[in-house]
């Protein structure tokens, strides 16, 4: 084993090290994507001469898959739908190559303060976040299973990160960071709130495996 010196460059991301924080950036990677959607990279579009977008999707839309549509290999017939969709990723992504995640120096006494956000909304996407000066870790995923109601969902998407909270306080002990001894969660849901600090509700039968967790989790 040998020492390669301050981390540079690991998994396509790039990280800048200065004596007060830490930048970490795909900027490199960002810009070779724009660059294979031009048509100098074999993409067939001139994106690299394209107005910027300041979101990667239009509000509201919605890509769905005919449903009567033939078994044929969908590579070679894409909607214009779908293809202005790609060109707005890539207008964003063009606009945002210079950005990153910037994790400034703290104080080396200083306790770690997790700060984790739950959230679900209408496209029943269910995501996660958090924060200690910086966003840390973070999930965006659809949602895995049925529920009866959005109160349930919500409550499924607030088990998660707690399962996350457990993950994160045992991953500062074995590095032995300093942590303070509760972690906010934070949920945009009262009911949500109201069925972790209230187990015996009958909604909450069908979690009876997720209910003790999330109750300790809520009670911290």
């Amino acid at each position: 084993m040998s020492d390669l010196g301050l981390l540079s460059y690991f998994l396509r991301i790039e990280y800048k090290m200065t004596k007060y924080k830490i930048v970490m950036h795909q900027s490199n990677y960002a810009s070779i994507q724009v660059c294979k959607g031009s048509i100098d990279g074999g993409g067939g579009l001139n994106m690299q001469q394209s107005n910027l977008s300041g979101t990667p999707v239009e509000v509201g839309l919605v890509l769905e898959k005919e449903t009567n549509e033939k078994l044929v290999d969908h590579t070679y017939y894409r909607k214009i739908s779908h293809l202005l969709a790609t060109k707005r990723i890539l207008r964003y992504v063009q606009g945002k190559v210079d950005f990153g995640i910037l994790f400034p120096k703290g104080e080396a006494d200083a306790k770690l303060k997790l700060i984790g956000y739950s959230d679900l909304d209408w496209c029943e996407d269910k995501r996660y976040i958090f924060y200690e000066g910086a966003p840390i870790s973070w999930s965006f995923t659809k949602k895995p299973i049925a529920t009866l109601s959005s109160c349930e969902t919500e409550y499924i998407t607030a088990f998660e990160t707690a399962c996350q909270v457990v993950w994160l306080d045992a991953l500062t002990k074995e590095l032995q960071v300093k942590n303070s001894s509760k972690v906010k969660l934070l949920i945009d849901k009262k009911s949500t709130i109201d069925l972790a600090r209230h187990t015996s509700h009958e909604r909450s039968k069908a979690y009876r495996n997720k209910v003790p967790l999330l109750k300790i989790a809520s009670q911290q």
